[in-house]
């Protein structure tokens, strides 16, 4: 039989106490994007809700003079050396124009031509390797400016939302310029379809670790994209108290291909 003072029995147990509280502040219940942490006295939580925000922009990066051969819209034999060099004049005045590489998903500044922002948001369950239910938005698409008042028409980011079923998701965001510049292109060939455009996917899975705790994974990714301009997709964390998101990563860049690719855009795809 072991025997406890009365004075070091209540010290043991009170010490005790005050770890456990400690413990307990130090692993408060907060559901991130990656894993959450649990001290109730139950054990880890039989469901956890998780957010992102996926941001993503085509940009007008530098144009190398070599990307600005104008093969499949001019030929120098037919069209002249006169409109060739007004074709490369333009190219240029393009390139000197913009000079855009954003770094991170901001809007200020914006440094693209369209950006889109989309939240979100999913549930996971213990033995579940896919979402239980989930969500996602899109803001208003963002369009950038073209000259002085003028700026590009974005079109609403289109949404496809299977990730309750599947755990999947995509969207396609797309713009094209002001109807005002059109003029500009048509100069050298008509464009029968003058939207830039690109399509993102995602997968949601989830798992739990070796502590018990739920855990998830998002993976995002261009499915498809307009070979000129750039693109750039971005993942951002959400304040789980409300605060503006914060940068986590650059997830893929799409460099751009030659300009006179502008002349041959494909239809804009679905989501």
């Amino acid at each position: 039989m072991v025997l406890f003072s009365p004075g070091r029995s209540r010290t043991g147990v009170c010490l005790a106490m005050l770890a456990l509280l400690a413990s307990c502040q130090e692993a408060s219940v907060v559901a991130t994007s990656q894993k959450a942490i649990s001290c109730d006295e139950e054990g880890p939580p039989a469901q956890l809700t998780f957010r992102k925000d996926i941001r993503s922009k085509l940009f007008i990066d530098r144009i190398p003079l070599g990307m600005c051969n104008p093969s499949g819209v001019l030929s120098l034999i037919l069209d002249g050396p006169g409109r060739y060099a007004q074709y490369m004049a333009f190219c240029k005045l393009t390139d000197e124009s913009y000079k855009e590489r954003p770094e991170t998903g901001t809007d200020n500044p914006l440094e693209a031509r369209v950006q889109a922002n989309v939240h979100v948001s999913w549930t996971c369950q213990q033995g579940q390797s896919r979402p239980v239910s989930g969500s996602l938005s899109a803001e208003n698409t963002i369009g950038g400016a073209e000259l002085g008042p003028i700026f590009g028409a974005p079109d609403p980011t289109a949404l496809r939302d299977n990730i309750a079923q599947s755990g999947e998701f995509a969207y396609v965001t797309s713009g094209r310029p002001n109807l005002l510049l059109e003029p500009a292109f048509a100069y050298f060939r008509p464009r029968l379809r003058p939207h830039i455009w690109h399509r993102v996917k995602g997968t949601i899975t989830c798992s739990t670790d070796s502590s018990g705790q739920l855990t998830s994974q998002l993976d995002v990714k261009f499915d498809a994209v307009t070979k000129f301009p750039s693109h750039r997709l971005y993942l951002y964390n959400v304040d789980q108290n409300g605060g503006n998101p914060t940068f986590e990563r650059m997830v893929s860049w799409i460099p751009q291909d030659k300009f006179s690719n502008l002349w041959h855009l494909p239809a804009v795809g679905t989501p």
